[in-house]
């Protein structure tokens, strides 16, 4: 036992200098550290990005960040150059700034870059300027993240035979690219290397959540300093307030009748949210109630139970309803939901015949950074009985039937106030 392990020792120091007898090594190739970025370049001239999965006397695996395996021959490798991060202990918040340019004729511009190209850079800058800055009058860019007014810094960059990284730019000249993919540490990457790359949009956070999943309400509540502006198939309109963390008031008009609520919440840990609320119509017809959100915003379970009461100007609001759905993100700005709701027509539940109609709603979402739209196909049970003429029929006679029809569903919201805090995109390395 004693006598393999020394082997393994052995192999794992002899390793670095038989790598060099055979290829260059440019840096310190430290073997198992995934820290390290490696570029393998070979005799043919070609370079890829990846780390070494395993090698034999004459030939070398390299896994690269495609995910694909290279298998090589030690004849067939040039060069291996070893990207160390930088800044590995780096706190600095690198998600908004502004970045400085600076070109070979003196001028110095403030912005960001909307695209590059193995050309030049195209960048956005003074507020709505553009300009295109080739890469031979170039020279170089800084990013800064102690300004004013921030812009948001998020990139994808394209890497010559690897996979495509999100992250944030730090800095870059005509040789190199300074790069710190999300949640990973920050590296130096050769401009050769480097194919394109582009600016992003920030994920979305989730807004138009806090009142309602797509018709019953949510767990969720608005915030002190937060309002919602919100329009359901131009019949139902509400304009909403937070007047603290946990409480706030709406002002709704029901096609043309009026009508007032108010809404307490409370969050139990991080994913167990509730909420209970009532409210009254201008008429006098009242209604409350109760419901449970579990999970996050961008994805979470919505269960609960309200009851109304009296008359409003279309209709007789009496009924109580159990209700269930969910809503999930599946993009960085869109959702998919569903919700089910079951209308209890009578007082027993259990009553023969008396089950009550149910509706089932899906939909999508579109997330954007202050109006969120949502369309939904609902199928709403209607029930109904044959109708008999002076007693003469061909079949049973007031018999209930039941089947669906479709009723198609916008929902627009227009958020008010201090949004919520940026949320990171996923790691792509």
């Amino acid at each position: 036992m004693k006598t393999a392990a020394y082997s393994v020792l052995f192999y794992c120091l002899l390793l670095p200098g038989y790598f060099s007898a055979q290829v260059t090594i440019d840096g310190n190739l430290k073997l198992g550290d995934t820290s390290q970025i490696l570029i393998l370049q070979t005799k043919k001239g070609d370079q890829v990005v990846g780390s070494i999965s395993s090698w034999k006397n004459d030939s070398l695996s390299f896994k690269m960040t495609t995910g694909n395996l290279l298998n090589l021959g030690m004849t067939e490798v040039e060069k291996i150059k070893v990207h160390e991060p930088l800044f590995p202990n780096n706190e600095t918040d690198l998600q908004q700034g502004i970045i400085t340019f600076y070109s070979e004729d003196g001028k110095v511009r403030k912005g960001h870059v909307v695209s590059m190209d193995r050309q030049g850079l195209r960048i956005k800058y003074d507020g709505k300027k553009r300009a295109f800055l080739s890469l031979k009058k170039f020279e170089k860019a800084t990013f800064d993240p102690t300004v004013f007014y921030p812009e948001d810094n998020l990139y994808l960059l394209r890497l010559r035979n690897a996979k495509d990284v999100f992250g944030h730019f730090v800095y870059m000249d005509q040789k190199s690219v300074i790069f710190q993919p999300l949640g990973e540490k920050t590296y130096n990457f050769p401009r050769s290397m480097v194919n394109s790359m582009r600016r992003k949009s920030n994920e979305r956070s989730n807004i138009g959540h806090q009142r309602a999943l797509l018709l019953t309400p949510t767990g969720f509540n608005l915030s002190k300093g937060q309002s919602e502006f919100r329009n359901i198939d131009y019949f139902l309109n509400t304009f909403s307030t937070g007047f603290s963390d946990h409480l706030s008031g709406t002002v709704g008009l029901l096609g043309i009748e009026p009508y007032f609520q108010l809404k307490a919440s409370q969050d139990v840990g991080k994913y167990f949210h509730f909420s209970a609320g009532g409210g009254i119509s201008l008429s006098g017809a009242t209604g409350w109630h109760t419901a449970v959100s579990i999970g996050e915003p961008d994805y979470y379970m919505n269960l609960g139970i309200m009851r109304n009461k009296g008359e409003m100007t279309f209709a007789d609001t009496d009924m109580k309803a159990l209700f269930f759905g969910a809503s999930a993100r599946v993009g960085w700005r869109q959702r998919l939901f569903g919700e089910f709701t079951h209308i209890i027509e009578r007082e027993d539940l259990f009553e023969t015949n008396g089950y009550g109609t149910n509706t089932f709603a899906f939909g999508w979402g579109q997330i954007g950074k202050r109006v969120s739209l949502n369309l939904a196909l609902m199928m709403t049970e209607r029930v109904y009985s044959d109708f008999c003429f002076g007693g003469f029929t061909f079949g049973p006679c007031n018999d209930e039937h039941y089947d669906f029809f479709a009723i198609p569903i916008i929902s627009t919201s227009i958020f008010f106030g201090k949004m919520g805090e940026w949320e990171k995109g996923p790691s792509f390395w």
